[in-house]
């Protein structure tokens, strides 16, 4: 049986009250209860350590190599011409890039630890 207001497609109603609330309220406009499921918000920025360490590999990976490469391709003029021999920035793109990796792999394993701890605590 439906409750009221259902049939009409008006929205949701509140657990506390069983008045009825809009779909898109966050709380009741009777009694103020919280309408969001608890850890909605929280769940969103767990997943934002993930999200940095994947980029962070994607774009630190193929950046030691593609800018060393770039920069001898387009003869990039910096302070000179380095790009006869793997020069010193050469050796900076690649540590840029190996320390974007790590601290991304470093990320995205904490964040995957952090997840299956929470998973395991759950059920």
């Amino acid at each position: 049986m439906a409750k009221k207001g259902e049939e009409k497609g008006e929205g949701d109603f509140c657990p506390t009250c069983n008045e009825a609330v809009p779909h898109d309220a966050t709380e009741c406009p009777s009694c103020g209860e919280s309408l969001e499921a608890p850890g909605a918000k929280g769940k969103k920025r767990a997943n934002v350590p993930f999200w940095v360490g994947l980029i962070l590999i994607i774009m630190g990976g193929p950046g030691i190599a593609l800018g060393s490469w770039l920069h001898d391709l387009l003869r990039i003029p910096i302070w000179g011409d380095a790009f006869e021999v793997f020069g010193w920035v050469n050796r900076l793109v690649a540590a840029v890039g190996l320390i974007m990796m790590l601290v991304g792999m470093a990320l995205l394993v904490w964040a995957l630890a952090r997840e299956a701890k929470e998973a395991s605590e759950e059920g």
